[in-house]
């Protein structure tokens, strides 16, 4: 008894490391200018040097608790918001994975304003501090205050809801299987919806994913395109076409936007992201199939920080890729 109490301090007290590559990769590569580099990713808490109380540590240990309490079962989506936090949708872990990267804190939110969650699908943050997490199965949008207690939700109207995107005191919630967008007061009363399934300018077939920036993108799944709009949801241009070559899409799933106004989009067949400026020329390719650095096995989320900090979701290796994008000369 004695010694397995040792044993159990030894492997409790010891720190956590966080396995930095001792190389860079970029892309693209070498000699040429670099405009994405690899930092690190991450799988766990522990990955990101958060510690436990040792009487968690503790009390994990006696119960049999894994790590993966605290990590990834199948994560889909990811969000950032200006208080250092990122949010990590996890279907197959029911819940939605919160890491404090200012605090070192992690949290997880599993309960809605419908029940317990079941298939959160994305997330979208306010300037205020609010968060809004939609449910695919619960067919709803759940808003989360600032502490994330649960202040209200949007229902009645999806069939199954994905994308998010809050923009211009608005909600713009994608339904994939109804082929449009719903759009929401903050108040969450519907002012209108945008589409209908075709292959037209403004129309979607099984669209997914939107972000919004300099413009607002919607990624059109199985039309294998994005269509890009201003503001006001006027519709500016597409780009795109099935296919496995580059700028082409075959599973096409998150996007987002830089401060320059540039384009990525995860491709989850392709194993890859790419880069596309604000005109829809591609601008580069990063990635390919694997476990090691910069590869992928599903990649279905992505979001940039105002530092220029990518994150991607490798869904089926359990981890985000965190990268480093410098700017694109003009």
């Amino acid at each position: 008894m004695i010694r397995s109490l040792f044993i159990l301090a030894v492997f409790s007290f010891a720190p956590s490391v966080l396995s930095q590559p001792i190389s860079t990769m970029v892309w693209p590569a070498e000699p040429q200018e670099k405009r994405i580099e690899y930092l690190y990713s991450f799988s766990s808490v522990s990955d990101l040097g958060f510690e436990r109380p040792w009487m968690r540590k503790i009390f994990d240990w006696v119960v049999g608790a894994d790590e993966i309490n605290n990590g990834f079962v199948k994560p889909l989506t990811i969000a950032d918001n200006d208080r250092g936090e990122l949010f990590v949708t996890d279907p197959g872990a029911q819940c939605v994975h919160v890491f404090n990267l200012t605090e070192k804190k992690y949290s997880r939110i599993d309960q809605t304003a419908n029940g317990m969650m079941i298939s959160p699908v994305a997330v979208a943050c306010s300037d205020d501090g609010s968060v809004y997490i939609t449910d695919s199965a619960l067919k709803a949008v759940t808003i989360y205050n600032k502490d994330l207690s649960i202040r209200g939700s949007i229902s009645g109207y999806f069939e199954r809801p994905t994308g998010i995107l809050l923009t211009n005191g608005k909600i713009y919630v994608v339904d994939t299987a109804l082929h449009r967008i719903f759009v929401f007061s903050q108040k969450g009363e519907l002012i209108d919806t945008i589409g209908h399934r075709g292959r037209g300018e403004g129309e979607f077939n099984f669209p997914v994913f939107i972000a919004g920036g300099k413009n607002v993108c919607v990624v059109d799944a199985m039309n294998y395109r994005v269509q890009e709009f201003d503001g006001s949801f006027a519709f500016l241009r597409s780009f795109g076409e099935l296919g496995s070559g580059q700028g082409m899409f075959a599973s096409p799933k998150g996007v987002a936007l830089d401060g320059d106004g540039n384009v990525y989009v995860c491709d989850a067949l392709m194993n890859v992201f790419q880069i596309f400026d604000d005109t829809g020329k591609l601008l580069l390719v990063v990635g390919k199939q694997g476990r090691g650095r910069g590869e992928f096995d599903l990649p279905t989320g992505i979001c940039i920080s105002p530092t220029n900090k990518v994150y991607v979701v490798d869904s089926l290796n359990k981890r985000i890729q965190v990268f480093q994008y410098y700017p694109f000369k003009k």
